[in-house]
């Protein structure tokens, strides 16, 4: 320590003199002992362990919650289903033409279904038969349960909510060639298409379904196409 009868205000008082303590390097160290503390003395351990404890009870506790939710939201679209698993349709859309379309609705699960499908057009211009397949998702079926069931206790079809829908139609047009306004070419015809649309019930037996969509001819040509039809649950 080093010491001054006089010394700036900065000086710690001691004995009547003006004081100063050398600092020491937190770095020096000396042969009795270190100045730095070991690690399993500093508490960096115990911090960790500690840290790491609080990690897995926070994501154990929003594990928790959101399974919590999802059984309450599960809960809710059991009790809130009217749930249906087929239904038949038919497209009215040409009403009149010398064409029938029918088609088959399964439920694959509460959001997705399997369509399948055949167009019969038997006239002779424009005649051929058209079988198609289709996957269809239910995009809000599970919003409008929830809602009608928690503001107004009703129940909701498992059919009745809006969709996307994917097909696939392969048949064969055996038509006259020279038909200029046949929307199919003569012979083999294969053509995939996206649909969007809604279907609601009508009472407790009867739907309605309409959409719109577009349809490649593959080697022809695309056509936009639209329908309505009515369908029974069976």
């Amino acid at each position: 320590m080093e010491c001054w009868n006089n010394g700036p205000d900065s000086y710690r008082e001691m004995g009547g003199a003006f004081c100063k303590k050398k600092r020491k390097s937190p770095l020096v160290t000396s042969s009795h002992h270190s100045t730095i503390p070991p690690f399993h003395q500093s508490g960096k351990p115990l911090r960790f362990v500690l840290f790491f404890l609080v990690f897995l009870s926070s994501g154990k506790f929003f594990a928790q919650n959101y399974d919590s939710l999802f059984s309450a939201r599960e809960k809710i679209i059991l009790e809130g289903v009217d749930y249906r698993n087929a239904m038949i349709r038919w497209n009215f859309t040409n009403l009149g033409d010398t064409k029938l379309d029918v088609s088959y609705e399964r439920k694959m699960n509460l959001n997705l279904s399997w369509v399948g499908g055949v167009v019969w057009d038997f006239s002779k211009e424009k005649g051929g038969i058209y079988p198609n397949a289709a996957i269809r998702y239910y995009y809000n079926l599970e919003e409008r349960i929830i809602n009608r069931w928690t503001k107004k206790n009703k129940k909701t079809s498992a059919f009745s909510a809006d969709y996307f829908e994917g097909d696939l139609r392969a048949g064969y047009n055996y038509g006259y060639k020279e038909q200029p306004d046949n929307s199919y070419p003569h012979g083999i015809v294969i053509g995939p298409a996206l649909k969007i649309g809604t279907q609601r019930n009508i009472g407790k037996h009867f739907y309605y379904d309409a959409f719109l969509g577009y349809r490649i001819i593959i080697n022809y040509k695309g056509l936009p196409i639209a329908g309505i039809s009515v369908g029974l649950v069976l």
